[in-house]
């Protein structure tokens, strides 16, 4: 038997697969016998899919045999539909998501961290590197005993909140989009604010201005960092579909990381939000120094809380697909018995 005649003999039923599975996909009714017919052209693709990885293990057809297979198993045995709207979205997507994709985190935490570290230990050397992160007028300030932050005070609150957020969400939106660079882009941006941070806190050590900072940054700095960092997460998931496809192509890959990378973007923005407004209203204010310490632990502790325990009812993580893993399961799952009995007993 040869792979193209078997494609060809079969691939008509392989294209109304698809069809019925991308009716699924966007949850359109289908009717009994519609569905009868959807579970017989899985059933056969998943044994065709056998077939394949017997006879044509090396053949382009097997990888895009093995891609159907996995949407349609994925259709047809997915978990009851999550709650619509946003109440859904923050008390059960996101923090699942956070959750299934934390390693993505903890890398961009280090990465972030180590830039922060190389911040410290270039201006503890010598203070003119700070130029490399910091702009002249900041690096003069504070040689002259005034924080960049003194002008914070002189502005309306809402101003501050509304410009924070904007500058925020930029470097938000920026730490997730140029995951697509395959994550250098990413990665260039979290090194770059690690290094401005670590800059900033060892140029006013230097001039014994750290506790003016640190009262500042305290209030806000947790949440806002964070916030990064989870959309920083998502820019990473994308770039690993990128790297490591598995047997599928980069363009599939990234479809379907794509939703979990962009739940954890857009949940980055109400953290953005809540940190400028506390960055407006709180860090500027003449509010004790222990008191906006405490804010600031007790907002990020909250935040991790909920992202570490909401959402843990009933249903699993949101997707069990990880790049490099291939859709062979299903296919084992009927590789015996492609007629027998239907996925509702899975």
């Amino acid at each position: 038997m040869k792979a193209q005649p078997f494609e060809q003999t079969r691939r008509e039923d392989w294209e109304r697969l698809e069809g019925l599975t991308r009716a699924l996909e966007a949850r359109r009714r289908l009717g009994r016998d519609t569905l009868s017919e959807l579970l017989r052209l899985y059933r056969r693709a998943a044994f065709d899919l056998a077939e394949a990885q017997t006879h044509f293990p090396d053949s382009p057809m097997r990888q895009r045999l093995e891609l159907l297979v996995a949407r349609a198993y994925g259709a047809i045995y997915r978990e009851p539909d999550e709650k619509l709207g946003a109440s859904g979205f923050f008390l059960e997507r996101l923090p699942r998501t956070f959750r299934a994709n934390a390693g993505y985190f903890v890398f961009a935490l280090v990465v972030f961290s180590i830039a922060c570290l190389a911040g410290v230990a270039i201006v503890s050397l010598e203070e003119g590197w700070a130029g490399l992160c910091l702009p002249p007028s900041a690096i003069e300030g504070v040689q002259r005993g005034e924080l960049w932050t003194d002008l914070f005070g002189l502005m309306p609150s809402t101003v501050i909140s509304t410009v924070v957020f904007y500058n925020n969400a930029v470097v938000c939106f920026s730490a997730f989009a140029l995951g697509l660079t395959f994550g250098l882009g990413t990665l260039y941006v979290l090194m770059v604010n690690g290094l401005m941070l670590g800059s900033a806190m060892t140029l006013c050590w230097r001039h014994g201005m750290l506790g003016q900072l640190g009262g500042f940054v305290a209030a806000h700095g947790l949440l806002e960092i964070s916030a990064i960092l989870l959309a920083a997460a998502g820019g990473l998931m994308l770039a690993d579909a990128l790297i490591r496809p598995g047997p599928y192509r980069r363009r599939d890959a990234l479809r379907l990381r794509a939703r979990e990378a962009l739940t954890l973007a857009v949940g980055a923005l109400p953290f953005l939000a809540a940190a400028g407004l506390i960055e407006g209203a709180v860090s500027p204010g003449t509010l004790s120094a222990p008191a906006k310490y405490t804010l600031g632990i007790t907002s990020g502790l909250l935040m991790y809380l909920y992202l570490i325990t909401a959402g843990r009812v009933a249903t699993a993580a949101p997707s069990t697909w990880r790049p490099g893993r291939s859709a062979q399961p299903p296919a084992r799952a009927h590789r015996q018995a492609p007629a027998g009995n239907t996925p509702g007993s899975a």
